[in-house]
């Protein structure tokens, strides 16, 4: 009986210590599981330039022609990972007065490289890493999923919320 309130108060140790609930041994796996690994998948065209940040969940994306407007063009594919503080405020820039966009901006601004060439905001239409004709190509159903991913990846689900306004809020009256 000890050894067993032993075990439960070390997982809910760890739970505090990750900020997860305890017995939830990572909330997002469910969804989008995250390798330790640096094994690329198969079909991932990677840049030889793409500085990858050390540590940083890398997502590979893969959509298949069918799902994509542009389906004379093959499976398309493109590297992303969450986004920096910098990144959030390029992305708001380009949004502007237009705060409907804001989802589409930031899910944009995750892209890394696409199709095998690393994202060029500065390169003109029709040439390679082009993020523009990327997000325009691949259709409004696989934007949604990059959007999908972007929102997993950057907002925390009901059970990590819960737990933040359960165990890490602290309010005082201060005098």
């Amino acid at each position: 009986m000890e050894s067993e309130q032993t075990d439960e108060q070390t997982e809910e140790q760890l739970a505090d210590d990750e900020g997860r609930m305890p017995n939830v041994v990572n909330p997002r796996a469910a969804e989008f599981p995250i390798e330790d690994s640096n094994e690329l998948p198969d079909w991932v065209n990677l840049p030889g330039d793409l500085d990858i940040p050390k540590g940083a969940p890398v997502g590979f994306l893969k959509f298949k022609a069918a799902w994509t407007v542009s389906a004379f063009k093959g499976d398309r594919q493109c590297v992303v990972w969450p986004l920096t503080d910098l990144d959030e405020r390029v992305a708001y820039a380009r949004v502007r007065d237009n705060i409907a966009n804001a989802a589409n901006e930031l899910s944009k601004q995750m892209l890394r490289a696409v199709d095998g060439h690393k994202i060029n905001w500065g390169v003109k239409g029709g040439e390679p890493g082009n993020p523009h004709d990327f997000w325009r190509e691949i259709g409004p159903g696989c934007r949604s999923l990059v959007i999908r991913y972007y929102n997993r990846m950057h907002v925390l689900d009901a059970d990590e919320v819960a737990y933040f306004l359960e165990h890490c809020v602290a309010v005082r009256t201060m005098s």
